[in-house]
């Protein structure tokens, strides 16, 4: 067995909830407390008297704010100039990063760059009413004092059940997100460069706001997370970012080079080569002959150096000095070897961290969470035998979308046949893959790496490249890209294709394995992780050409009301994917984050119509628990539903 076991008492939780929202910087988390001074007051009628003391102590720090900027201000420190600098001499590579989402991870508020309407409406969150409005062309919010909400969600207090909070207007001055959500920051009211989270996020594609807390996978009773961005955000939403905490104060004077992801973050500092090539001010085109010591060019590092670059943020660490890190920021430059510098949390890792982050991975020790994907290419041998890197497929320059940033020389199995050249014939392919060319079942992607990892309300793609398995001996809690394909198959199906086509040793199958379609089986009795992945299954639109449709709608309709909001969310998602009774979703008026009340109205709606129109119209099967009559087999259904995985769980991204 790995050592990520997931067998962490449910005591564990709230602890690993706190420290794991603070990856990167996990000693700021007693800087922090020192600082708020918390009562510990749990009550859910917390007064509003109360609030004021509070407002009242804190108002003695506001003295010291004066010369301190609202906002993480820019410096041009350690030779850093920002992108600016280098848009003269490299306009197509500024161009397409310009064009990427990388440009936009946090941007300074300003009418392009907010996506989400703040125009007068109100929403709510347990006992408390929050507004977006616009003022002078200016973004704001009515929301309890931020910093009366950081310190009571530092004593891990819900505040959604505090009634009378102290109510005040805030501007919003900076977000986070561009892509799928977007997320608000307000200025500190009385500490002064702190940034504080407004708790409502944005969903873009969706055009919806919902609480930061119902975001991801958190289980319900943690509450929402306090959130960072000076200590926590700043490490990888930055450009040398440096959180400036004073020693004795905890004071934040914060700064960056620039916000965002820009040239800086790959490359490395570019004053030396803004010297070496503009001098007196002037571009000196002579100078340029080839490769150039004076700026890091990733492509010329070895793999191991390449890895380093995009995984100083796309990874699991923490950071090796904390207490350089507080002042000075991340200590890593493109270039260097990054385990100098951060720590990369694996199954190597001490016996607390790998208990305190186990819910990121599988049990085979597989990273499960999206962003992190240095763990999953280290474990890969196209990594550690082909020397295969992030940009061996993706590019920052020259990408045919960015949702992806892959390279379109190797978008697709190009990417795979760079190495792998005996697949490069039909003849070949489909003799190695056992499915037609044309098929998803010959994407090298599908198979070798299947959506196994969460983000961002959806699955994403692991990292580790590797190839279906199953070993019973392995207790792998990691589902196989067969099953998540041919949804309609037992995993003993998948045990025999493996045997026939690639020589695999036959394994015992558990039940329920043996006689229910594996995906049923991980979408009912699977952990938080599994069933969401599995939900985003159910509606992706490839394993339409594997199996029907209609089967799937009962069974989804039991997650929707889920204990996870995620889970709801992507279950809900599945079944607007599936297309198969109309908008059968907006006729039951369903909401992920509506009352448990009325999503039970909304599922025994959907499971009445699915009955009165669709049930007789699909074969029966035992596999996927339809009886000969069309009804559902709902002793296994019970069964699979009473054996559910109730762990409860942190996902953080």
């Amino acid at each position: 067995m790995n050592k990520f076991s997931n067998s962490t008492s449910h005591d564990d939780c709230a602890q690993r909830w706190f420290t794991s929202r603070f990856i990167p910087v996990l000693f700021g988390l007693s800087c922090l407390i020192l600082w708020l001074g918390c009562s510990g007051d749990d009550s859910s009628s917390d007064s509003e008297g109360a609030a004021q003391q509070d407002s009242q102590s804190d108002s003695e720090q506001v003295s010291q704010m004066e010369n301190i900027a609202p906002v993480p201000t820019i410096h041009t420190e350690d030779g850093y100039v920002g992108s600016d600098s280098c848009v003269k001499c490299h306009q197509q590579q500024h161009e397409t990063w310009h064009d990427s989402y990388h440009r936009t991870m946090t941007q300074l508020v300003d009418t392009g760059t907010i996506k989400a309407p703040f125009d007068g409406r109100n929403l709510k969150i347990g006992l408390t009413s929050y507004k977006v409005f616009k003022k002078d062309e200016q973004f704001w919010v009515q929301t309890p004092d931020p910093d009366w909400e950081f310190s009571r969600l530092h004593d891990l207090v819900d505040v959604r059940l505090i009634s009378n909070p102290p109510m005040t207007e805030q501007q919003i001055l900076m977000t986070t997100g561009s892509h799928k959500m977007q997320m608000f920051w307000m200025a500190s009211p009385t500490r002064a460069n702190e940034m504080r989270l407004f708790p409502w996020v944005y969903q873009i594609d969706q055009k919806e706001w919902i609480p930061y807390e119902d975001s991801f996978i958190v289980h319900p009773t943690m509450g929402r997370p306090p959130a960072h961005w000076n200590s926590e955000c700043i490490a990888c939403h930055s450009v040398a970012g440096k959180p400036q905490q004073s020693e004795t104060s905890y004071q934040y004077k914060t700064k960056v080079a620039e916000f965002g992801i820009s040239c800086e973050a790959c490359h490395g500092p570019g004053k030396p080569h803004v010297d070496k090539h503009t001098p007196n001010g002037l571009t000196d085109v002579s100078s340029f002959t080839g490769e150039d010591d004076s700026i890091v060019n990733p492509a010329r590092l070895d793999a191991k150096g390449q890895l380093h670059v995009c995984g100083q943020c796309h990874s699991n660490f923490e950071m090796n000095d904390p207490a350089h890190y507080a002042k000075e920021g991340k200590s890593f430059r493109p270039g260097m070897n990054l385990e100098e510098h951060q720590e990369l949390i694996g199954e190597n890792s001490a016996p607390e961290k790998v208990q305190r982050y186990q819910d990121m991975y599988w049990n085979d020790g597989t990273v499960r969470i999206g962003g992190r994907e240095l763990q999953g290419l280290v474990m890969s041998k196209c990594y550690t035998v082909g020397e295969a890197t992030c940009i061996s497929c993706h590019s920052m320059h020259n990408y045919v979308s960015a949702d992806n940033q892959l390279a379109p020389e190797f978008n697709g199995n190009k990417a795979c046949l760079q190495c792998h050249q005996e697949y490069a014939q039909v003849e070949a392919l489909t003799a190695h893959t056992h499915h037609k060319s044309t098929s998803s079942g010959s994407d090298c992607m599908n198979c070798h790496m299947p959506h196994t990892s969460y983000a961002l309300m959806g699955a994403l793609r692991s990292h580790r490249i590797d190839s279906p398995k199953f070993d019973s001996a392995m207790q792998s809690d990691k589902p196989n890209a067969c099953n998540l394909c041919h949804l309609d198959k037992t995993l003993g199906w998948t045990v025999e294709k493996l045997a026939e086509w690639y020589n695999h040793e036959p394994s015992e199958i558990p039940e329920p394995f043996n006689e229910v379609a594996a995906s049923i089986v991980w979408l009912l009795q699977g952990d938080a992780a599994q069933r969401t992945i599995l939900a985003w299954h159910m509606g992706w639109t490839e394993t339409f050409k594997t199996s029907r449709t209609g089967w799937r709608l009962p069974l989804l309709v039991q997650l929707l009301n889920d204990e996870y909001s995620a889970t709801r969310f992507v279950s809900a998602y599945a079944i607007s994917q599936l297309d198969i009774i109309g908008s059968i979703l907006d006729d039951s008026k369903y909401h992920f984050i509506a009352p448990a009340t009325n999503r039970r109205g909304s599922q025994q709606f959907i499971v009445n119509q699915w009955q009165e129109k669709l049930s007789r119209q699909i074969k029966p099967n035992p596999q996927l628990l339809i009886n000969e009559d069309g009804t559902i087999r709902t002793d296994v259904l019970q069964l699979l539903l009473q054996n559910q995985n109730k762990r409860r769980m942190i996902m953080s991204e």
